[in-house]
């Protein structure tokens, strides 16, 4: 019995001893994981009221968000802020306290609330957020209504303090990490300045006033995601600028002096200000942009912007009666330096070339505006245009950019139905031989381009062509442009040969070159097996129609009406039988298909297609 005790005492030494090491082997583990902390007593859960009923605790757990939350507390403070503010507005009313120390005190207390603002997030305070929204807003309309109303503040110290608030709620933004202050400012300053002497303000410095609310708006998206914001401040700032050139170029017409308010010198140079800024800004928005998607307004900018500078400019160059040559030739340098920006970024990773087709569109259109003043024959610009376009095509397929190749036809078939516009616009200069070889030249190039861009399949990453054109029809366009061109160039050739005068032998001879180029491609798409030439060729077989039934049977009379309506018949005589041999030649090849298996797969999806 001794025996045994002393081996039940030997073994609870000796688990006692190796629960000593564990414990010890713990806390060590404890202060290197940085976790040794005292024990928590737990504290033991209020048992749940015998009568709890679930409206009870709904209508608890709503008080309970309504305190944590501050949203009473925050109602409350804005009541007393807007009491304060109103109370002062009533002396100053009611003549107690005169107008201009009213006014004085209103934007001081203004002032103050966005310092309090401040000091509040220092605190991280939940009503800060009451003082950055009631601060800016409430000295936005004081300076508004204190030069508006009581004439007590000029123009320029008012668009000065907005400015200088517009900063501070930028600041305050940047430094606690926070958009609401930074939204609220620039909205305040915006609008207020917007208003302040409309429809006649002093436009050079409200132009400073809007390009600095731009650049906040900027700075506001990059803390919070908020393109409208930008958009609101974009949609005042074209408007205001372009009032500014509608009343610059009417006054610059007029015999009357120019007002001092419109600074016709400012003018220029505040939206060459403008464009190079909205440049940097929506540059920096695609490059900053990295994994996450990029703005649709950081895309759009540049076209927008290229646009309504250009034109204003010209609007405005035009109304003093100067050439317009060096305006052409400024468009395009600007032109070809939004197309260096679109390679630089194809060039860049994949995150940052996804803005590369907004550069290239801006570039493009700014290019489309800018060539026909630069060069006084106006069969050239469509050439370059057409030689632009190509070599876009080569640039997205040399980065796989799918938004470049979209923009390349875009700005081809711009190039070849520029003559269809022209034939309208300027018809004399359409009916040269100058006009005729720059037609068969951009049709030649659009030709050239449409057969490179069927060899050369679009990038399969693309989400423009992976989810919207799959099987690249949009590339039909360029088609279509090849025989406009080609239509000019005929009618040009036609023109000439019939000793330049609208002729009924002329007439009937348009009617001829389409009804042939419906007859031609079909044709043609029978014998290649190609849908795209077999659906351009029933387009243009409408095109006949109208050109036939519509204009020559009301304009036209006797032989060579007799002559267009018999090629309008013998091309749709054609087309039937093509059509008729085509719908008949499907299900020979699928039944030739079934009898060889190695190449039944591949029939049946040229017949599929």
């Amino acid at each position: 019995m001794s025996d045994r005790v002393s081996f039940l005492e030997a073994r609870v030494e000796e688990l006692t001893s190796e629960l000593r090491n564990l414990t010890v082997r713990v806390e060590e583990m404890s202060v290197q994981l940085g976790m040794a902390s005292p024990p928590v007593a737990r504290t033991p859960s209020k048992p749940r009221p015998i009568f709890s009923t679930e409206p009870e605790s709904a209508s608890e757990e709503i008080l309970s968000w309504a305190g944590e939350k501050s949203l009473l507390p925050r109602l409350s403070t804005l009541c007393f802020v807007l009491v304060l503010a109103l109370a002062l507005r009533t002396l100053t009313d009611s003549g107690v306290v005169g107008k201009q120390i009213g006014s004085f005190i209103g934007m001081g207390y203004a002032a103050l609330l966005i310092g309090v603002a401040c000091a509040m997030y220092l605190k991280k305070s939940p009503l800060a957020p009451v003082f950055a929204i009631s601060g800016p807003a409430l000295l936005a309309t004081i300076v508004l209504e204190v030069h508006a109303r009581f004439d007590s503040l000029p123009a320029m110290p008012a668009y000065g303090v907005l400015i200088i608030a517009g900063i501070a709620t930028a600041v305050i933004g940047h430094v606690f990490r926070v958009a609401i202050p930074v939204i609220v400012g620039t909205l305040g300053l915006c609008l207020a300045g917007a208003a302040i002497d409309y429809p006649n303000p002093f436009f050079p410095m409200l132009g400073m006033l809007l390009l600095t609310a731009n650049l906040l708006g900027t700075f506001a998206t990059r803390l919070h995601r908020c393109s409208w914001l930008r958009w609101i401040l974009l949609a005042v700032t074209l408007f205001m600028q372009v009032l500014w050139a509608t009343k610059l170029g009417i006054a610059l017409r007029g015999a009357s002096p120019v007002p001092p308010s419109l600074a016709a010198t400012w003018f220029m140079p505040t939206i060459a200000l403008f464009m190079v800024t909205f440049v940097a800004t929506a540059l920096l928005g695609i490059l900053k942009s990295g994994q996450d998607k990029i703005s649709r307004f950081d895309l759009a900018l540049p076209t927008i912007n290229a646009v309504w500078v250009f034109l204003s400019a010209v609007y405005v160059a035009s109304s003093t009666g100067t050439g317009l040559a060096l305006y052409g030739a400024v468009g395009i340098a600007a032109a070809l330096g939004h197309l260096g920006v679109c390679v630089w970024l194809a060039g860049q990773s994949p995150e940052q070339a996804r803005g590369a087709s907004a550069f290239a569109l801006a570039g493009s259109a700014l290019l489309a505006l800018a060539l026909p003043l630069a060069f006084s024959q106006a069969a050239i610009p469509p050439v370059l245009l057409a030689a632009t376009a190509f070599g876009l095509a080569f640039i997205a397929h040399r980065w796989q950019r799918g938004g470049v190749r979209a923009v390349s036809y875009l700005l081809q078939g711009y190039a070849c139905f520029a003559f269809l516009a022209l034939h309208h616009l300027k018809p004399a200069e359409t009916l040269t031989i100058v006009a005729a070889v720059a037609a068969a030249l951009v049709s030649l190039i659009a030709m050239a381009h449409h057969h490179w861009c069927r060899t050369h399949g679009p990038p399969q990453d693309s989400k423009l062509f992976s989810r919207f054109d799959r099987r690249d029809i949009s590339a039909s366009l360029i088609l279509m442009g090849v025989l406009a061109a080609a239509f000019c160039a005929l009618r040009s050739g036609a023109w000439l040969a019939f000793g330049g005068t609208a002729s009924p032998a002329f007439l009937t001879t348009q009617t001829v070159i389409i009804t042939a180029a419906a007859a031609g491609l079909m044709v043609m798409a029978f014998v290649r097996r190609n849908k795209e030439l077999r659906n351009v060729a029933i387009l243009v077989t409408l095109v006949a129609l109208v050109k036939v039934f519509f204009h020559d049977l009301m304009l036209m009379r006797g032989m060579p009406l007799v002559i267009g309506i018999f090629s309008f018949g013998i091309a749709a005589a054609v087309q039937s039988v093509v059509l008729g041999r085509w719908q008949s030649r499907a299900p020979r090849e699928v039944e030739a298909a079934t009898d060889t298996p190695e190449t039944s797969g591949k029939l049946q999806q040229q017949v599929s297609d």
